[in-house]
């Protein structure tokens, strides 16, 4: 799933589970449409230093993860953040294959 939109929320890093694995989540409101959508994305592991470099406001494009689990007859929702850019960044491309003679 994908979501674009604009950063509006960074949570601070917490330990959780008894891997005591880190985790960050992140706040993405969308900017387009008529009923525009706001979803908390949780970062894990290598994911959070990619948080990290975004700053409140940043305009994302944002993919990830859903799942949802039961504990206690009680339902919960994850979404897991697996790849998170900025819109519009521009990605270095290599094109020293493009001197070929034909």
């Amino acid at each position: 799933m994908q979501i674009i939109g604009k950063v509006t929320n960074i949570t601070p890093k917490v330990v959780v589970g008894t891997k005591q694995t880190e985790k960050q989540s992140i706040r993405i409101e969308e900017t387009e449409g008529q009923y525009p959508n706001s979803l908390m994305l949780d970062a894990f592991g290598k994911k959070i230093a990619e948080i990290s470099n975004l700053k409140l406001g940043d305009e994302v494009t944002a993919e990830f993860n859903g799942r949802t689990s039961t504990h206690n007859e009680k339902t919960y929702n994850n979404l897991s953040v697996w790849r998170i850019t900025k819109t519009g960044e521009i990605k270095q491309v290599d094109n020293s294959w493009d001197d070929l003679p034909f």
